[in-house]
Formats: C-alpha cells, structure tokens, sequence
C-alpha cells in the first residue's frame, strides 16, 4: 500500500515578495521621483508664465506698460530682467531652487522679490508659482513608490509648509 500524502503548492509567493522588496526599495530612495516632479514643476511654470497665470494675473497698469515701452522691457507680466522667470523656468541657475533628496524635494526661486508677488505684499498679487490641487498632495510619492513611474503631476506644498515664500515642498512622511 502506497501512502497518501498531501502536498501544499504557492503560486506567486515569490512574486509578491518581488513587488514588496521593490516597495520597500522605491520608499528608502524617492530622488527619481523627486526629480521628474521638479521637471513637470519647471515646465509647468513657463505656461504659467506665458498665459499670466491662466488669465488670473492682474492686468498691467497703463502707467506700467507706457515705463516698460520707454525704458526696452518686455510688456509681459512679472517680466523685468527676467530673473524670476529664469529663476523657475531655467534647468539650471544660481537663482533658482531645486533640491531632491531621500527625505524631501524643493522647487522654487531664490529671488527676493518674489514673495512679494506671491503674497500681493505691496504689489497686485500675481503668484509666479502655479498653484496645484492639494489632494495631489502626496499622490506622486504613493503613485512611485506603487508602480515605479514618476507621476506626471505636480505637487504643491505640504501641510505646515509656508504660503509666504514662493517654494514647492515635498517631504515624506
């Protein structure tokens, strides 16, 4: 007589041990995501800037355009020099701020007048970053950390961050 045994067969254990080793992986390391977020923050900015704020800039003094035409400026809004604008469009440059980090990403200008515009302390508000829905918050960090695909959408600042300095945060939590 032959004995009966019973034999215990696990199909895919191996596979969500893959997909689990690669989570944890993806959390201890975000700079990849963080860095294609800074991108899409980056060109997000230069439409921002092209469309004067979607439309939601106030419009130019008269008195303003008539000084820009006289002394060669450009007509287009928060554009002087054309350090603000370099500051959030520029790949590279001392004027602008982009850090990714394991613990956390920044994206912003290190011009000092721009908290002015972003806050409307002293001038018409005109914030030169573009604001994002707050419910993709975190949603790049979770969407990366799941699928190992930077997200396409921007972040915006997290809570506690402050709304006077014109930076982009993202911190792990």
């Amino acid at each position: 007589m032959t004995g009966l045994g019973i034999g215990i067969e696990a199909h895919g254990d191996d596979v969500a041990s893959r997909h689990l080793t690669g989570l944890a992986k993806r959390g201890r390391d975000p700079r990849p995501a963080f860095t294609k977020i800074i991108e899409d923050l980056r060109a997000g900015e230069a439409k921002w800037f092209a469309s004067s704020g979607e439309g939601s800039w106030p419009k130019l003094a008269e008195a303003t355009l008539a000084d820009k035409a006289r002394n060669g400026y450009p007509a287009q809004t928060l554009v002087r020099s054309g350090a603000l604008l370099a500051s959030l469009t520029a790949a590279r440059g001392k004027q602008g701020r982009r850090t990714a980090t394991t613990k956390q990403m920044r994206f912003g200008s290190r011009v000092f007048y721009a908290r002015f515009h972003q806050t409307g302390s002293g001038v018409p508000r005109r914030p030169p970053l573009v604001p994002t829905p707050s419910r993709h918050r975190h949603s790049n960090w979770r969407r990366y950390c799941r699928t190992r695909q930077p997200a396409s959408r921007s972040v915006t600042r997290p809570r506690g961050a402050s709304s006077v300095a014109p930076l982009l945060r993202a911190s792990r939590r």
